[in-house]
């Protein structure tokens, strides 16, 4: 009996041991940092969070900086990814699958987008991130179920999006 919470206690020692490097302190998050500002911290799949103003299911975050595509599924009342992270102003192109079996809309805060998937449905669509900061996007007539998500380039990505004025393109 002896000896075997002696086996079991080194094991446990061992494995502490083998996670950590000698002289080496594990990376720290500031609130300066990318990672700790424009991702959900400690969130896990599935969970609500607070994205670019409005209350997600969160599945996901995906950098997708310097990308020409992007793929986001709808799915019965959340989006995976919930978050896409790329440059200032990046242009490119998400291809939108309604997984559900929901009909379901694709709607950007600034209404760049407005879009309807019947499911199975699948559209190409052009998008631009926001200069600064976060944009929504969301299911219209779902977004009170958490059927949101957010496209960020700074800050912190529970911040609401900024409110869209009339420019002109």
């Amino acid at each position: 009996m002896r000896a075997r919470i002696l086996v079991g206690g080194l094991a446990i020692a061992l494995v502490a041991a083998a996670g950590c490097s000698p002289g080496e302190p594990p990376p720290r998050r500031t609130a300066k940092s990318p990672e700790a500002s424009s991702t959900p911290a400690a969130v896990r799949i599935g969970a609500k969070t607070k994205v670019a103003g409005l209350t997600a299911n969160y599945h996901g975050t995906k950098n997708v900086s310097g990308a020409r595509t992007a793929r986001v599924e709808l799915e019965d009342f959340y989006f995976t990814p919930t978050v896409l992270r790329g440059r200032p102003g990046q242009r490119m192109t998400l291809i939108v699958e309604n997984e559900s079996q929901t009909p379901h809309t694709f709607t950007t805060s600034d209404k760049q987008l407005d879009v309807q998937l019947q499911p199975g449905g699948i559209a190409r669509l052009a998008i631009r991130f926001p200069r600064s900061g976060n944009m929504s996007f969301f299911s219209t007539g779902h977004e009170r179920q958490g059927m949101a998500g957010g496209l960020t380039v700074s800050g912190p990505i529970a911040k609401k999006a900024p409110t869209p004025r009339a420019t002109s393109r």
